[in-house]
């Protein structure tokens, strides 16, 4: 689980350090404050283009930031990118509600039914998503991405066993 070093500072890879347990973030909020922001952020400026999100194993980590990517950008039910997320000024955003990361996660389980998102990081989405005056809320598309070409790379878990979770757009 470490960063691709011959994709290190291109533009079109982010690597956003991740840990399955919780005791292993750098800080409580870390998901919140660092791991969310930075993946919805990279995300939205490659919407159009395939992204590959991948962690060590696959079945955790990037399985998550997925759902909330499709949560965030996409409306499942009509199956196309939500209204006004292209645009990177303030006020597109819709709220995101707990039945949108269901439905989100049950979509990325039908493609990838071996994942296992831990009960934790799904918690994670929820206070990410669902916390007034925080995290979604508060999200702003341009600040800059930490650990891109140019950023600089956000403190790593702390455990052995951490990994990171990679977020590559190639072109279509």
């Amino acid at each position: 689980g470490e960063e691709h070093e011959g994709m290190r500072g291109d533009p079109r890879y982010l690597c956003v350090p991740a840990a399955d347990g919780k005791k292993e973030d750098p800080s409580k909020n870390w998901w919140k404050d660092c791991v969310l922001p930075q993946a919805l952020r990279f995300a939205q400026r490659h919407l159009g283009q395939q992204l590959l999100v991948h962690c060590t194993r696959g079945d955790t980590r990037a399985p998550a930031i997925v759902a909330a990517m499709l949560a965030a950008f996409f409306d499942l039910g009509k199956g196309c990118v939500r209204e006004g997320c292209t645009d990177l000024r303030k006020g597109w955003k819709k709220p995101v509600s707990k039945e949108d990361l269901r439905r989100s996660l049950v979509m990325v389980q039908r493609f990838h039914p071996f994942c296992a998102v831990p009960r934790r990081i799904m918690k994670e989405l929820n206070v990410f998503f669902m916390t007034a005056g925080g995290g979604w809320a508060t999200w702003d598309a341009c600040e800059p991405l930490s650990g891109a070409a140019g950023g600089s790379s956000p403190s790593k878990p702390r455990a052995t066993e951490s990994a990171e979770v990679g977020v590559a757009a190639t072109a279509t």
